[in-house]
């Protein structure tokens, strides 16, 4: 598989893990929808960039490469992380539909 497919699939499963099954939304007294959505948009950018530039099928640890299926161990958890410090940091909250 392609990086790029890699990404999509990562960025697919990271908007499904926040808008997911419990019904949350982010939220800023203000703000427009194409605001909140310019803004997901712009953090999803900046969670993504901190993916290891690992050949797709690889992952490098110190016995050198190994195959693996998905994205390196934890990668998906950073990238969560990050995507909700930037929202809050531009001042959202994540609040129950």
């Amino acid at each position: 598989m392609k990086k790029s497919m890699w990404r999509r699939a990562g960025a697919l499963l990271l908007l499904g893990a926040l808008a997911g099954c419990a019904g949350y939304e982010w939220r800023k007294e203000g703000t427009t929808r194409e605001q909140r959505m310019r803004d997901e948009e712009l953090c999803e950018r900046h969670a993504q960039s901190i993916r290891r530039q690992v050949p797709a099928g690889m992952i490098w640890g110190p016995s050198g490469a190994r195959e693996y299926y998905g994205p390196p161990p934890g990668e998906e958890g950073e990238v969560t992380q990050r995507f909700v410090s930037c929202m809050e940091a531009r001042g959202y909250r994540r609040l129950e539909k």
